[in-house]
């Protein structure tokens, strides 16, 4: 099973070009999850424990933010949640749901949290990530 995870890993942008070694230590600390058509994978207002990264299947992302139902993005194969709580240990500030049925490689907060320490471009490729969903956020919440 490990060896699956490894290659999932290995196939995500996100961790292109994260060495041998750290990937490794994901996919050691790595599960694959199936979530059925309408299940959250995240909630907004709860804490985040891992970083999740689809493999199939697509996830649609909103928020509650003063009071209106705001629809963020849809996402799929490839793409990951998560990271904004998992870094800065707040709660997390949108809802995840299944769009359809999904498989999802949940990356534990302390293996992520390790995994920023040993890679900068990893920590930075993170950060980039975050700092434009939380314009996107704004841009939408305010409309």
């Amino acid at each position: 099973m490990t060896d699956v995870l490894l290659n999932t890993l290995r196939k995500s942008p996100l961790f292109e070009q994260v060495s041998e070694d750290l990937l490794q230590m994901l996919s050691e600390n790595a599960k694959l999850v199936s979530f059925s058509s309408g299940q959250s994978l995240i909630e907004e207002g709860k804490q985040v424990e891992n970083l999740v990264l689809v493999v199939e299947g697509s996830i649609k992302v909103f928020t509650n933010a003063f009071g209106k139902h705001v629809d963020l993005k849809e996402m799929g194969p490839g793409d990951y949640v998560g990271e904004v709580s998992l870094l800065s240990g707040k709660a997390a500030t949108a809802t995840v749901q299944a769009a359809s049925d999904v498989e999802a490689l949940l990356l534990p907060k302390k293996a992520i949290q390790d995994a920023v320490a040993a890679d900068e471009h990893l920590r930075k490729r993170i950060e980039g990530t975050t700092l434009q969903r939380a314009k996107d956020t704004l841009g939408k919440v305010l409309q």
